[in-house]
């Protein structure tokens, strides 16, 4: 208790003697006073020119403690996200879709010529004639034929007519023979196309009867 009564006798105005009280808690500097601690330097220098320079040299130590390595991380996955988000396919603008042309074919030669003989006269007229031409060339040469084998010339003006009808005969009867055949081959190969032209023109049906769209 002695002690305690001296150690609060020693404390004269709440303040411990034995540190400057400008330092201590509740203090309040007095007109003209000055303090009664100095700081001194090693190296000769102003204290305030060392607080100054550990000022300095303390302020990059600071702003690295204040960067962390979260921080670090942090920045780099909100630079990871934001490159995700560029990667991402920017929808262009709308464009409507091509409609192509329909493909028509070309029409036929044929399609506007009627092969019917029925219809066209001039179909009918080369069925005739062709027909013709094969019949005449055969009995043409069938009769200058005959005419050479049964008739004797004797050197009379009727055997001069003979021999020269017996000529033309031999003459024309083979390409008679051969432009009828054509001409009716080529007629048959018309028709022929004429009526495939004609089913692939209707339209198919189906089992029950009706003709399909």
């Amino acid at each position: 208790m002695i002690a305690d009564d001296e150690h609060d006798t020693a404390r004269s105005g709440g303040f411990d003697p034995r540190y400057d009280p400008a330092f201590q808690r509740g203090y309040r500097p007095q007109p003209g006073e000055r303090p009664r601690t100095t700081v001194r330097s090693a190296s000769g220098t102003p204290a305030s020119g060392r607080v100054a320079s550990g000022t300095r040299t303390a302020s990059p130590t600071s702003s690295a403690r204040d960067v962390s390595p979260l921080d670090d991380i942090a920045a780099a996955g909100t630079a990871d996200t934001s490159w995700e988000q560029s990667a991402e396919p920017v929808a262009g603008p709308a464009v409507a879709p091509y409609a192509a042309a329909p493909v028509v074919p070309a029409p036929s030669p044929l399609a506007s010529v009627e092969l019917s003989p029925r219809r066209n006269p001039y179909m009918l007229a080369l069925w005739i004639v062709g027909a013709a031409l094969v019949v005449l060339g055969v009995v043409v040469y069938a009769v200058a034929a005959n005419t050479s084998y049964t008739n004797n010339y004797s050197g009379t003006g009727s055997d001069v007519a003979t021999q020269v009808f017996i000529q033309i005969g031999w003459v024309l009867a083979g390409p008679m023979i051969t432009i009828g055949f054509a001409t009716l081959v080529a007629l048959l190969f018309l028709t022929a196309l004429t009526g495939r032209r004609r089913s692939s023109d209707v339209p198919p049906t189906d089992p029950d009867g009706e003709t399909g769209l």
